[in-house]
């Protein structure tokens, strides 16, 4: 996966990377532990499923600085070679997510 570091003209360091939803899946599938049920039973493993909108699917570049957070979709061909001044016009463009993720 490729990952890039730009800054804006405030000085904030952006990341930049794709994300696809694939991947998003499979980390999520991983993150929960097994539930106890309390009576000393067999725990229950629980999968969480992440339903992607439509326009997502195909996946997404994902820029964050710190908590600020924003999403481009659909992912630009030969993204990783743009010079900075094209990633940041990108970065303009992006929808702001808040903490849970949405717009």
């Amino acid at each position: 996966m490729t990952h890039r570091k730009i800054k804006d003209g405030m000085g904030k360091s952006w990341d930049v990377w794709e994300v696809y939803p694939s991947a998003v899946e499979q980390r999520m599938s991983g993150e929960h532990p097994a539930v106890h049920d309390g009576n000393g039973g067999t725990p229950e493993r629980r999968e969480v499923r992440v339903r992607v909108p439509a326009a997502l699917q195909g996946g997404w570049l994902a820029f964050q600085a710190g908590p600020d957070r924003r999403r481009l979709a659909p992912i630009p061909d030969l993204w990783s070679t743009f010079p900075e001044e094209e990633l940041l016009r990108l970065l303009a463009r992006a929808d702001r997510l808040d903490g849970d993720g949405q717009k």
